[in-house]
């Protein structure tokens, strides 16, 4: 998984990161236009943690959307 960097503009509908198992990958992509305001390093480094806790300890980027 690689996500992207904080402090990149994002636009609605942009892919952030992506999610591979095996041979499925799954694109997700910002619900808002805004900035990535973080990146947690934990789920990247365990994506299982996505799977597990996804409202929890698995979030993957933090958005903060356009005013």
């Amino acid at each position: 998984m690689h996500p992207l960097a904080a402090g990149t503009q994002v636009k609605q509908g942009q892919t952030i990161f992506t999610l591979s198992h095996g041979e499925r990958r799954l694109e997700v992509k910002a619900p808002v236009s805004g900035t990535v305001a973080d990146i947690n390093e934990d789920a990247v480094a365990r994506p299982a943690l996505v799977g597990e806790s996804p409202y929890g300890v698995g979030w993957v980027v933090r958005l903060e959307g356009v005013e």
